[in-house]
């Protein structure tokens, strides 16, 4: 948990070295923006509630004048990755939809994780773990999922970076519902979907 404060518009740029959930607890009001770079500084666009940070990627932000509480939850990016996929194979737009993630039920587990690191009880250490993933499964479902919407049933270049590393991690090759679990689809929407796309 961390507060800050300007008495003039500010502007930062940060680079995370681990994924990274904030949620933003400012003023009504309050007026922020953000555009992660990569190289040249795109169009920034608002900045929501909560915001979620990929490793190794700039974000330059501004902000209006106020008070601002921000509480993060950093991931480790293995454990990160083995439950959304590949975090560098993100598109442009899901990098945007990063910085307002659409999601009612996010607030809600940080304010529990919240609570049981200040309060902790028999079983923390169990209960943080199922938050986080809680958190990074609500993540996907409103950033990574939305736009296999958009693109009508196309496998994505992350697919294919996950199915690429199961095929490598495996002394035997995995099945096709193991593969189609990795990438979060059912086994019959990714055969339909692999097939059509390979032509294999």
């Amino acid at each position: 948990v961390s507060d800050g404060g300007w008495a003039e518009p500010a502007e930062v740029i940060t680079k995370l070295d681990q994924p990274t959930m904030s949620l933003l607890v400012v003023g009504s009001g309050y007026v922020g923006e953000a555009a992660f770079l990569d190289g040249r500084v795109r169009k920034l666009s608002r900045v929501g509630r909560v915001i979620f940070t990929p490793p190794d990627r700039e974000v330059l932000g501004r902000g209006a004048p106020g008070n601002m509480r921000v509480v993060s939850c950093a991931f480790d990016r293995s454990y990160c990755e083995r439950i959304v996929g590949p975090l560098d194979v993100l598109s442009r737009s899901q990098l945007v939809s990063c910085l307002n993630v659409q999601s009612a039920l996010l607030p809600a587990i940080f304010a529990r994780l919240m609570t049981e690191v200040l309060h902790p009880g028999m079983v923390s250490a169990a209960l943080v773990d199922s938050l986080g993933q809680a958190m990074l499964v609500e993540w996907a479902h409103a950033v990574l999922s939305q736009e296999s919407k958009h693109r009508g049933g196309r496998l994505l270049p992350r697919h294919f970076k996950i199915i690429d590393e199961c095929l490598a991690s495996s002394d035997m090759a995995p099945g096709v519902c193991a593969i189609a679990s990795a990438c979060g689809l059912s086994e019959r929407y990714f055969a339909r979907l692999f097939k059509e796309q390979t032509r294999q």
